[in-house]
């Protein structure tokens, strides 16, 4: 992390209007890669982050890790804590079905139960990250 980093964290008071998200188990961090929306997820009790892309293959994923990483260190720090954030290590990409259009369980099994409802899959294209404290 750098002093500058820290600097427009406290500046902007991102602590006080975040509070502590460091005790959740996940953080949903949308992320806007040009004119598309893909989705960073910080599962923290595992310190894993995996990156949501259904259309460009995870371009963006290690710009949005080293963001996001650097985000958790300055809350880190501002509630006086002291993670090693370093260390991490990607994972390759690993393909698996969306639909934008089904509930949950109608992603594991690809059925609905009205015949006449189409589910629209996708690739969606996801790459992960471990974070090691």
């Amino acid at each position: 992390m750098t002093k500058l980093s820290m600097d427009v964290f406290s500046r902007f008071n991102y602590g006080e209007l975040y509070g502590n998200i460091l005790t959740a188990d996940i953080i949903l961090c949308p992320v806007l890669h040009g004119d598309h929306w893909c989705l960073v997820v910080i599962h923290l009790p595992e310190k894993r982050m995996v990156y949501l892309d259904s259309m460009f293959n995870g371009i963006g994923a290690q710009t949005a890790f080293s963001r996001f990483m650097n985000f958790l260190e300055c809350m880190a720090m501002y509630h006086q804590l002291s993670p090693d954030w370093n260390g991490t290590r990607t994972t390759k990409k690993m393909k698996g079905l969306f639909s934008s259009n089904a509930s949950a369980s109608k992603l594991k099994t690809g059925k609905t139960n009205n015949p006449s409802s189409k589910i629209k899959k996708e690739q969606l294209q996801t790459t992960s990250t471990r974070l090691r404290l």
